[in-house]
């Protein structure tokens, strides 16, 4: 994950939003505490 990533996935902690993303590889990452669903 680069470092303009890991800010939308803070962001989305912080304001308890869904982060919606393109890439599996986020979706399926360990750690983030939002929802992130994947979209395609």
């Amino acid at each position: 994950m680069t470092a303009h990533d890991a800010g939308y996935v803070a962001l989305a902690e912080q304001i308890d939003a869904v982060l919606l993303t393109c890439d599996a590889k986020y979706a399926a990452a360990a750690g983030p505490r939002c929802a992130i669903e994947l979209i395609t």
